[in-house]
């Protein structure tokens, strides 16, 4: 049964699963929380049930036509909107109005899934916000961000708000062995805390890498390197997304806070070296600086610009340290 994969989300699998049974969906879901709580995938098991031939106490059968399709992302029916250059565009949003007033051609739904939804540039946002004030029968519209606030208002009230907790350790232990991964204590615990803050699928490697990546271009700006790091908006939010983790473990690791409760416990030493003799105050107000930069992304910010800020922000908080 397919949302038998869903860890840590019983709540929601239950009310779901009841609109399932019923038929009787709501039209438009907002799913906010963290990255890596199951939201991606709940949605696609959930439109999954919806349009299964044969669907079983409010689940999909996982072997008709449908479901086959659906694990393959071939579907006619079902369609992913993910932002472009780390925006979703006025263009995207048309074609997705296009797509949902026909008529769906094998499901009982037409279903549109919009990875982070809060990157919807202004125009898009007020074009999508048609669609939802009158939406085609038979349609579901599936709303991800991580960053609920940064969507207007006007769109968040017309959805159905579910919010997927953080996953528990006991929980992401849980998903490790499903997918027969082993990993120790430590790495379990830096993947549950990084991927709060990096897109991506728990356990993937990439996510270690992206970190590791972004901590040698944390390095880089702190040791005064003129070189543009990132080469295009997307590695330029991913990156600040990451160098929170960094400002907030320093901060934690200067109030006296163990390396059991910082997020990059491989990098402890390098940031408790970087962070030494450093006020509080300073990397708090560093830290909301940052989160500032990267809530404001959805205005199309100019890499030179942004990055500029950054240097100059990490020096006045850090000043020069070696590379």
């Amino acid at each position: 049964m397919a949302f038998n994969s869903i860890v840590g989300q019983d709540k929601i699998v239950m009310i779901l699963r009841a609109m399932v049974r019923r038929q009787r969906p709501a039209t438009t879901f907002l799913f906010c929380g963290p990255y890596g709580t199951g939201k991606k995938e709940t949605a696609v098991q959930f439109i999954r049930a919806l349009n299964c031939l044969q669907p079983q106490d409010g689940d999909s059968c996982d072997i008709c036509k449908s479901c086959r399709k659906m694990k393959k992302a071939l579907h006619p029916d079902f369609r992913v909107v993910k932002p472009e250059d780390g925006l979703i565009k006025i263009e995207q949003v048309r074609e997705c109005g296009d797509f949902l007033v026909l008529k769906s051609t094998e499901g009982r739904y037409k279903a549109i899934l919009v990875e982070d939804a809060d990157r919807m540039n202004a125009e898009a946002a007020n074009a999508f916000l048609k669609t939802l004030e009158e939406p085609p029968a038979n349609t579901i519209i599936i709303l991800l961000t991580v960053n609920e606030e940064g969507m207007l208002d006007t769109i968040r009230s017309r959805c159905l708000r579910l919010f997927f907790a953080p996953l528990s350790l006991k929980a992401v232990q849980d998903i490790a062995r499903q997918r027969g991964i082993e990993l120790s204590d430590k790495e379990i615990k830096e993947h549950h805390g990084l991927t709060g803050f990096i897109a991506g699928e728990l356990f993937d490697h990439e996510v270690v890498a992206v970190r590791d990546r972004a901590f040698a271009i944390f390095r880089e700006i702190l040791s005064g390197e003129p070189s543009m790091p990132w080469k295009d908006r997307e590695e330029m939010r991913q990156w600040l997304e990451v160098a929170l983790t960094f400002v907030r473990d320093m901060a934690m690791l200067r109030v006296g806070m163990g390396a059991d409760v910082i997020i990059n416990t491989s990098l402890a030493l390098q940031l408790s070296t970087i962070v030494k003799n450093r006020d509080v105050e300073v990397l708090v107000e560093c830290y909301e600086k940052l989160m500032n930069i990267n809530k404001n992304m959805v205005y199309n910010l100019n890499k030179s610009i942004v990055f500029n800020y950054a240097r100059s922000l990490m020096s006045e908080t850090f000043g020069r340290i070696n590379s």
